[in-house]
């Protein structure tokens, strides 16, 4: 499957789609089903989480987010030092990014701000549709 370019020198592959005719009401439902891509780092990028539309990571102290399906770069935040963790939530419409402060992104209204005065976070788990749990240093 050939590569196309993204921004900052990342690759993907298009999805392949098993069954070839998944779009139409006689694809089976006895077959399996699913999806396959490849995607290449730009050497610096380190990724901090992903799921099936959205990648999260960072190169160097620049926090990014990527749309799979719209493909869409979106820069976050740029850290003091490098990111440690990063989440998307479920319904991928915001992402908390991690690192000496803790980031809130949000991608319906695109906002981007700090939450609180949390520092040193080291670990983010969702805990729910809205709510997420940090490890921070003590």
């Amino acid at each position: 499957m050939p590569y196309t370019d993204l921004p900052n020198g990342c690759k993907f592959t298009y999805p392949y789609i098993n069954p070839g005719n998944w779009k139409s009401p006689k694809a089976s439902i006895t077959k399996r089903w699913f999806i396959k891509h490849s995607y290449k780092d730009q050497p610096g990028f380190r990724l901090l989480y992903e799921n099936f539309v959205m990648s999260l990571g960072h190169i160097f102290e620049d926090a990014y987010c990527y749309n799979k399906l719209t493909k869409e770069a979106m820069g976050i935040w740029r850290f003091k030092y490098d990111p440690t963790c990063g989440i998307i939530s479920k319904n991928n419409d915001w992402s908390l990014v991690g690192g000496e402060i803790l980031i809130l992104k949000t991608f319906f209204y695109r906002t981007v701000r700090p939450v609180g005065d949390l520092q040193d976070i080291h670990e983010i788990k969702l805990v729910g549709d809205n709510a997420a749990q940090f490890l921070t240093d003590p």
